[in-house]
């Protein structure tokens, strides 16, 4: 594989935002958690949903209805690594924006942590189960934030 300069900025900018989500600690309040093992970790906010700010439910917003637009079933390899390109593109905007602090930026991150490695993985390969997977933890997302 031939290493170009995309390739390299393309990892090294996965690699400090997995490092910075990382770096934040994580805190849990409530007991209600998700099914899927992807999120697992997620809990509300004493039975309440986690408040986010605007710019984070204008990006989680728009990320939700690229995937959605894209039917797993007929969606051609090319488009969902397009798809994966910009949802990657959409973390990074999330990311470099967020002013959230607290246990609601906690929260966030409980569910970005594993979002990142499958949306990763969709731009990738363009895996039919990664589309899949990122359709069902964003739709999900709206259980545990507003």
């Amino acid at each position: 594989m031939r290493i170009t300069n995309k390739n390299l900025l393309n990892g090294l900018s996965i690699l400090i935002l997995a490092l910075i989500l990382q770096a934040c600690a994580h805190h849990h309040h409530g007991t209600e958690t998700t099914s899927d093992n992807a999120v697992s970790k997620l809990t509300l906010d004493n039975g309440k949903k986690w408040h986010m700010d605007s710019h984070t439910r204008k990006t989680l917003a728009s990320m939700k209805g690229k995937v959605n637009a894209l039917d797993a079933d007929t969606a051609t390899i090319d488009a969902r690594k397009s798809l994966g390109a910009a949802l990657n593109q959409d973390l990074e905007t999330l990311i470099s924006g967020c002013t959230m602090e607290g246990d609601a930026h906690n929260a966030l991150h409980e569910f970005l942590v594993p979002f990142m490695p499958v949306v990763q993985q969709l731009e990738k390969t363009g895996d039919q189960q990664a589309l899949q997977q990122s359709q069902a933890m964003l739709n999900g997302y709206a259980n545990f934030f507003h």
